[in-house]
């Protein structure tokens, strides 16, 4: 969670639409984010931050302010090889992240 110029927090957490989960499925993992006033009640933003899909999960979002400007969002992916199974970077716990600067508003 962040707090913004505009002292509204941002709050970034990984999840699968319960409408996608099945008990044969392993979920893919995507992330949003929410905003508040206070940083106890949030409302969720529209559309996903970074998706994921049946070879790729996301998860773990993590951000930082930047001291130049807006906000980096860094996160976990794991892939999935051609049988299914997960592809782990052996002790690497930041694995990819958005590429640009994200707006601080």
């Amino acid at each position: 969670m962040i707090r913004l110029a505009s002292g509204e927090y941002r709050l970034y957490f990984a999840g699968t639409p319960v409408s996608e989960v099945t008990d044969t499925t392993a979920s893919r993992g995507d992330i949003y984010a929410a905003t508040s006033t206070d940083g106890l009640n949030f409302t969720m933003e529209q559309g996903l931050q970074i998706a994921g899909s049946a070879s790729r999960r996301v998860s773990s979002p993590d951000v930082l302010a930047l001291s130049s400007c807006g906000t980096r969002l860094y996160f976990r992916e794991i892939t999935y090889d051609a049988s299914g199974l997960p592809v782990y970077q052996e002790g690497c716990s930041y694995c990819g992240n958005i590429g640009s600067v994200l707006s601080n508003q």
